[in-house]
């Protein structure tokens, strides 16, 4: 068990990346599982190979091998490999207080650590702490004044405790930096329904979807826009692709409850021209 490894597995390990990033998950992992069976216990081919199961939708399979990479993270000390890893495999395991754990040690022997920063502040954001994650993201900036993440999650800090205007500074300066995040187009129209700019808010909620077609949330948002801008059959659409998300909630109610809630919301959002 080791993270320093021999030659084998770090080639295997390389060639899984890239064809991860080249989009061809199945040859990632095939490489991955290949490097494996030169060391098993390599934590950098299993937290690769960990990453590349979630893209391909294994969740189950996934969280497995997140949790051996913890366990073997455990076992070779607290130093900064092993705690970063660690760490961002309890964020894909959804367990956010012990990835705060984990990044807590790691900020204290890496307190220059950007991502660990960036992450900190979004464990904190989850928790709905939107003031005490400021701190984190203004060292970030400190450090990588053009960090489009930093700049990104400080807007949405911002927005959310209802400073619009410097939200919509920071969330502009990282979509000039930065325009492959759905996140960010979601933010930027979030920003444009608050200045009521409600035809841009639409477009940027729309390209969020493109980009991340599950985006739940911005669905409803979208369909908001569309009732305010007097759209209801497109707002209808919106909000029953969130009901096709949840079938388990709303069987077979879902094209009624979504006329029925644009009907509803349609009498509290005025219309743009009103």
């Amino acid at each position: 068990m080791s993270f320093f490894t021999d030659e084998k597995s770090k080639l295997f390990s390389d060639l899984g990346m890239k064809c991860c990033m080249e989009g061809d998950l199945e040859k990632g992992l095939k490489y991955f599982n290949t490097g494996l069976e030169y060391n098993g216990d390599n934590v950098l081919l299993l937290y690769n190979k960990g990453g590349c199961l979630v893209s391909m939708g294994e969740t189950e399979k996934a969280e497995a091998v997140f949790k051996r990479v913890i366990e073997i993270c455990d076992k070779m000390g607290k130093f900064e490999f092993s705690l970063r890893t660690k760490a961002n495999s309890y964020v894909f395991l959804n367990d956010p207080e012990n990835a705060r754990i984990a990044f807590e040690e790691l900020l204290e022997i890496a307190p220059d650590d950007v991502n660990a920063l960036i992450n900190m502040a979004q464990i904190l954001k989850k928790k709905y702490h939107y003031e005490e994650s400021l701190p984190y993201l203004d060292k970030a900036l400190k450090i990588d004044p053009q960090n489009s993440d930093a700049m990104m999650f400080k807007g949405e800090a911002l927005y959310y405790l209802f400073r619009y205007d410097e939200a919509k500074d920071y969330i502009d300066r990282s979509f000039e930096i930065s325009t492959e995040n759905h996140y960010i187009w979601y933010l930027k129209g979030e920003c444009e329904s608050h200045f009521e700019n409600h035809e841009k808010a639409v477009e940027y909620y729309s390209k969020a979807i493109e980009m991340e077609p599950n985006f739940e949330r911005c669905y409803y948002d979208l369909g908001i826009s569309l009732i305010i801008l007097g759209r209801a059959e497109e707002a209808k659409v919106a909000f029953r692709k969130v009901f096709d998300m949840n079938p388990e909630d709303y069987e077979d109610e879902r094209a009624e409850l979504s006329d029925e809630i644009v009907d509803m919301l349609s009498q509290h959002f005025p219309r743009k021209d009103s």
